[in-house]
């Protein structure tokens, strides 16, 4: 027995919320809800203690209250609508009455159904509270006027003018009109709030829920210097920003408040838009759609072009060429410049289509060069393309041999021959029938081991018997095996 526990208190909590559930036998059950009975004068305020305690929960109280009737002449009705009720209205506990009314089938008198809902809308209205209160007590003790009030709260809030407490409250229209539906009461709306809550989410998000319910079913419409000022601030933040949260959130943002408010942003906003993104193709062109605003073209295509080349946006130089009609001219100094920006970056993909739509070939360090064949062969091994069937890796590996010819030789055999220790030999062969080379005297020999073709693994043997024995020793053993 715990600390300010009476010895009824002690008992009835064994009895209704036992620690151990699998102790008591179901005759034992029963003797328990005789001995509550017995003692139900003083039970029932023992019940109300021990929840005001929190020593046992409230299902644990419902479960209790059903065998009683069950199994007892009690009156729960009057137990549960005279006492336990007026308790949990005393420490302002709404959503236990809704709780009890629908387990039990309990329903409060409309004096303590109004007390729930005020209390309800004192609170910080649970969108789950407000569905239980409404199956479970009905909404016959709401008036007009709690109508109202409800609704010029839940403006408040959304205008940032209501401090909330911690945890939920109805955060969408669907659930504040969840309440009118259901008393079939339309509120009086404060138009200023609604205005000062549609102001206040302009300053920061686009809600666009809100928006249409404030223009539909509350009436208001928008500031349009309040929306412009939505407008500055959505499209002339610096260009870093705008990359930082994506020009597809951008747009797309853009694209809602001209649905939503019906308002096209300043000409003057849009401009600006262009011109950060005046080699970024696609996104003006769908900013030309989604606004109507057509953009000028930048007059110096070939800046235009060779900033494109740069970036390795061969997709946004072919559609710019489609729209505008005008060929790129590039320099050779644009083309070795996006060679050398790609493949620092690793970037072997890019360079073979600069070189495909230039036709100009790279004129790049060794030391680059050397670091772009090993990218090309790193992308030919990458699981996503092997999975996918892509052959781009090896087209990366052939570019890079045609470009970089002897210099990266050296490379592609050192892969060659670390795929035969790993006994990959199909793709150590692939990957010199990629660059049509062919392979060293040892890994020649090998092949012919793997192929048994051993007429010509004697001939390779015979001629270079001593570098065969030094890197590939176990093949070499074979031969003696060979008749």
């Amino acid at each position: 027995m715990s600390e300010n526990e009476d010895a009824l208190e002690f008992i009835v909590r064994q009895y209704v919320e036992p620690k151990d559930t699998n102790y008591y036998p179901s005759n034992k059950l029963d003797q328990q809800i005789r001995f509550l009975a017995d003692n139900w004068e003083n039970v029932q305020n023992a019940l109300v203690n021990l929840y005001t305690k929190r020593k046992i929960s409230l299902s644990s109280i419902c479960d209790t209250l059903k065998r009683i009737r069950v199994h007892t002449e009690i009156s729960i009705d009057r137990y549960v609508i005279g006492s336990l009720y007026p308790s949990l209205l005393s420490i302002k506990k709404p959503e236990d009455i809704s709780h009890i009314s629908a387990v039990l089938g309990i329903k409060p008198t409309d004096e303590q159904a109004a007390k729930v809902w005020e209390y309800f809308f004192e609170g910080n209205w649970s969108k789950h509270q407000l569905n239980s209160i409404i199956e479970s007590i009905g909404v016959k003790a709401i008036t007009q006027e709690h109508v109202d009030s409800a609704a010029r709260i839940w403006l408040l809030r959304f205008a940032g003018e209501l401090k909330l407490n911690e945890g939920e409250y109805l955060r969408e229209p669907d659930d504040i009109k969840r309440l009118f539906e259901a008393t079939k009461i339309n509120p009086v709306w404060d138009k200023e709030i609604a205005n000062r809550a549609y102001n206040h989410w302009l300053e920061f998000h686009l809600h666009e829920k809100l928006f249409r319910f404030l223009h539909e079913d509350v009436g208001v419409k928008p500031d349009p210097k309040k929306v412009q000022k939505y407008y500055k601030k959505l499209l002339e933040a610096n260009k870093s920003h705008i990359e930082s949260i994506s020009a597809d959130y951008i747009l797309e943002e853009l694209e809602t408040a001209i649905k939503v408010t019906g308002i096209i942003p300043n000409e003057r906003y849009i401009r600006k838009l262009y011109k950060k993104y005046d080699d970024e193709f696609w996104e003006i062109e769908k900013a030309e759609k989604i606004t109507g605003i057509k953009a000028e073209i930048n007059t110096d295509m070939n800046a235009k072009y060779a900033a494109l080349l740069r970036k390795g946006e061969i997709s946004r130089i072919n559609q710019l060429r489609n729209k505008t009609k005008k060929q790129p001219k590039f320099t050779e100094a644009d083309v070795q410049k996006a060679y050398r920006i790609q493949l620092e970056e690793g970037d072997v993909r890019s360079a073979v289509s600069i070189y495909l739509l230039t036709d100009i070939e790279p004129k790049v360090s060794d030391e680059l060069a050397i670091s772009a064949c090993n990218a090309a062969i790193a992308n030919y091994e990458n699981p996503r393309q092997i999975a996918s069937g892509l052959d781009d890796g090896a087209q990366q590996i052939r570019w890079a041999y045609t470009s970089f010819g002897e210099i990266v030789l050296p490379v592609i055999y050192e892969k060659v021959e670390k795929l035969i220790r790993e006994e990959k030999f199909r793709s150590a062969e692939e990957m010199l029938d990629y660059i049509r080379a062919k392979p060293k005297p040892e890994a020649q020999f090998v092949f012919s081991c793997i192929k048994a073709d051993w007429k010509k693994a004697k001939e390779v043997f015979a001629e270079h018997n001593d570098s065969i024995t030094a890197k590939y020793p176990e093949y070499a053993a074979v031969l003696g095996y060979v008749k």
